[in-house]
């Protein structure tokens, strides 16, 4: 008897989010918020909202962190 399967390798993409102050890592300086959301946008983009929103403070100026931290939308994203 023949093995009629056929098998068809899995592959699969490993997408990596460069850490903080690495090189390729997205940071908000106060500066250039159109290039900083097109460069977030694209490493996140099959993120779901709750970890999108939740990691935009970390790889901001400490001050304007902070800020993000107060608005609605960041803390509604713990639901």
């Amino acid at each position: 008897m023949e093995d009629t399967m056929t098998y068809k390798p899995v592959i699969s993409a490993l997408t990596l989010f460069p850490l903080y102050h690495q090189i390729g890592a997205p940071f908000f300086n106060g500066k250039n918020v159109s290039n900083f959301m097109l460069q977030w946008e694209d490493l996140t983009m099959d993120w779901l909202d709750g970890p999108y929103i939740k990691k935009v403070p970390l790889d901001c100026e400490k001050i304007i962190g902070k800020y993000i931290k107060t608005l609605g939308t960041y803390i509604h994203s713990n639901n």
